[in-house]
């Protein structure tokens, strides 16, 4: 599993802003594009698991016959987790054991397989460090077996998740493979503290991570082996081919762009700046 620790990603994209070289020598120039990257997968992997996931639990309760549904909390859904109705369509999702709730509003369908279904997602956080949560996204039930995501405003474009039609009515995503196709924006902003002189100064950075998924990427959630220590990231996102272009830009003109190859769950390949390198995922 990635060992990826937020605040040194969002450090380490403001040093790739600023133009810093990360390591010695050309190759080492590519290092950026693996930051670029590792920051692009926790985005994602909050997405479906804070998200996307969480809405097709939600759909499985919601759908069963009553007696079911209390099993069904418990084998889909972290801890005493509770589902209220808090009027109309919207739903409401809080464990006990975190300050964070989930908002769940049907608009169109009674069910995510129903044609033309669309659900509302927010995720309602105290966290202001959360390039993906405190904003509502919406689902709609496109063709076949797929769903795109999107949600307004800047933060995220549209996103195209797809099953094979074989793989019927999902219970839930996790142990499952599919792909995503699409393009967005995660922004990353950042407060510290910095000793300046005599003073401690606060320091407020953002920066925008771009992304083009250029050929489909197949991803496969599976479960976390450390799901006692992180019980709300059940699930990890294993992303197995594909191509995409990232872009990590501050808004004051300083940017780079990498060229991302999946290679295999462990292994890219990454061109920035007309050099291009494999890099290992614990790299």
């Amino acid at each position: 599993m990635k060992n990826i620790v937020r605040n040194i990603v969002w450090i380490a994209l403001v040093v790739v802003l600023a133009g810093c070289e990360i390591g010695q020598g050309e190759l080492q120039k590519t290092k950026t594009g693996k930051l670029m990257y590792d920051a692009w997968s926790e985005d994602m992997w909050t997405l479906f698991n804070k998200i996307i996931e969480p809405a097709f639990n939600f759909n499985s309760w919601l759908t069963a016959p009553e007696a079911e549904r209390d099993e069904i909390l418990k084998e889909y859904f972290v801890g005493s987790t509770t589902i209220s109705n808090e009027g109309g369509q919207k739903w409401k999702i809080e464990s006990p054991n975190e300050e964070d709730i989930l908002y769940i509003t049907l608009v169109e369908g009674q069910s995510l397989y129903d044609d033309n279904c669309q659900i509302h997602v927010f995720y309602q956080t105290e966290s202001e460090n959360e390039p993906v949560l405190s904003s509502e996204f919406i689902i709609s039930k496109e063709e076949g077996n797929s769903w795109s995501v999107h949600k307004e405003g800047d933060a995220l474009h549209s996103l195209q998740l797809s099953w094979p039609q074989s793989a019927g009515i999902l219970p839930s995503i996790k142990n499952s493979t599919f792909t995503i196709q699409g393009n967005g924006i995660f922004r990353h902003c950042s407060n510290y503290w910095n000793y300046q002189g005599e003073d401690y100064v606060q320091i407020q950075t953002q920066t925008d991570l771009l992304f083009d998924i250029t050929e489909p990427v197949t991803c496969t959630l599976e479960e976390n082996d450390m799901w006692w220590v992180w019980p709300s990231y059940a699930q990890i996102a294993q992303f197995k081919s594909g191509e995409l272009t990232l872009k990590a830009e501050d808004g004051e003109g300083n940017f780079n762009i990498a060229n991302i190859t999946i290679i295999d769950e462990d292994k890219i390949s990454v061109e920035i700046e007309g050099i291009t390198q494999t890099w290992e995922s614990d790299d």
